[in-house]
């Protein structure tokens, strides 16, 4: 079953909530009193935050969204009814979505269950369609930065919320239709980035880091290209863009599964994620 995990709730909530979730068959654990903001243990599904004007509930939402970015794992913020302003703030920090009390077993289950889903119309997924991106990804890496990169996950994705604090994005057309991101933390894209160009970091502006990103993307697209020619996905590419900010969404096909791969190198993470599908499926 999944694993909640309960962060700054007062003792006595916490302990009602956990029994709500255990009655709908869910796994809990609660976050021990001065737990550190950003601690995430391992195997959690979803994390939820009370929300208290007095408990520093937005640095603990950004902090467990920073720890859990590659993990897929949402955040849905617990509040008084009477504190809808709070929600607003917690949406800023990172948080998924919000559940007003008092607790309903069936409505928190129900919410739960919905952030738990992956986005994208429910059937069968072929992962098989993410091999020649991942393949591609590993080798531009290699090549073109001099960067041993390594697939560490692949999930498919519950929310448009992206990893990182810059996303390439690349539109795929033709027999099958969608796109495809790459999404760095800024730290990670403009080391990567200066890599690609053989320079320092700090010397690179970030109109250098936005094109990088998307020559990112770019290459990795063109990589996959050739290798579905003659199978279903077969796809065009467009222009890249490059979206920056903490927290953006990127939304793709609505009827088609989002696939994302979560990459390590050097104990540095970013994702790529594909949404793609045969043309007549639209």
């Amino acid at each position: 079953m999944p694993n909640i995990f309960l962060h700054s709730f007062r003792p006595a909530l916490a302990r009602m909530t956990a029994n709500v979730l255990k009655s709908e068959g869910f796994d809990v654990v609660a976050a021990e009193d001065g737990e550190a903001a950003n601690g995430v243990p391992e195997g959690v599904d979803a994390i939820l935050v009370e929300l208290r004007a007095d408990n520093g509930f937005a640095d603990k939402i950004s902090g467990l969204r920073a720890a859990s970015r590659f993990k897929n794992i949402p955040v849905l913020g617990v509040v008084e009814s009477s504190a809808k302003d709070l929600v607003a703030v917690a949406d800023t920090a990172g948080a998924s979505d919000h559940f007003f009390l008092p607790l309903d077993p069936k409505n928190l289950s129900a919410k739960i269950g919905d952030l738990l889903r992956p986005v994208g119309k429910n059937g069968n997924v072929n992962v098989d369609i993410m091999k020649p991106f991942i393949a591609s990804t590993i080798d531009i890496f290699s090549t073109m930065a001099q960067i041993k990169v390594e697939q560490k996950e692949l999930f498919l994705k519950k929310d448009y919320k992206m990893f990182g604090d810059l996303s390439g994005v690349i539109g795929l057309s033709g027999e099958a239709v969608g796109s495809a991101v790459i999404s760095f933390s800024e730290e990670l894209a403009r080391k990567f980035v200066a890599k690609m160009l053989q320079d320092e970091p700090d010397n690179l502006s970030m109109d250098d880091v936005r094109d990088g990103v998307g020559e990112f993307i770019n290459m990795i697209a063109g990589g996959a290209k050739a290798a579905l020619t003659d199978t279903p996905y077969h796809f065009r590419i467009s222009i890249p863009t490059v979206v920056q900010g903490h927290g953006h969404e990127i939304s793709h096909r609505r009827d088609t599964p989002c696939i994302a791969v979560v990459f390590s190198a050097n104990g540095d993470e970013f994702a790529v994620q594909l949404s793609l599908a045969p043309k007549k499926t639209s």
